[in-house]
């Protein structure tokens, strides 16, 4: 194993750890300044990083709007970085979506500077039960989406 594999190791064991810790608290996103690399091949990997018992997992979508809110406030008291990343959603994204952050992730995508977003959403009228990923370039272009 390379030292950049035993940094990526250890820094995934690390947030899985604080996904668990911070998720299980309340609604805010988690926050992670990386040097993480990805690419189309391997950015399924960021799913992992909340698993399946997220929160808020089965929250009605419409109580999204107050859980987004309280989320991106929480972002926002984690440092100057989360705060920019907090700006950069606010700014990309409506304020009435139905995309509750959960994750928050600077990296690189295919090269570029980038903000992962994992956000809990679901259908209007149903719950929070599903995972969509946005990479977002720090100009707020939309690099790549997945909804699982």
């Amino acid at each position: 194993m390379n030292r950049l594999q035993q940094v990526l190791a250890v820094g995934t064991a690390a947030l899985i750890v604080a996904v668990c810790v911070c998720g299980c608290a309340g609604p805010g996103a988690v926050y992670v300044d990386s040097a993480s690399a990805y690419t189309p091949s391997n950015i399924d990997t960021v799913f992992a990083q909340v698993g399946s018992d997220y929160q808020p997992k089965g929250k009605p979508t419409a109580d999204s709007s107050e859980l987004r809110h309280r989320a991106l406030v929480e972002l926002r008291g984690e440092g100057p970085g989360a705060t920019s990343a907090a700006d950069l959603i606010t700014t990309t994204f409506p304020a009435d979506t139905r995309g509750v952050p959960i994750y928050v992730e600077k990296a690189t995508f295919d090269g570029t500077p980038a903000i992962l977003l994992l956000e809990a959403t679901g259908r209007a009228g149903g719950n929070l039960d599903d995972l969509r990923l946005w990479v977002v370039g720090e100009t707020g272009d939309i690099l790549y989406s997945q909804l699982r």
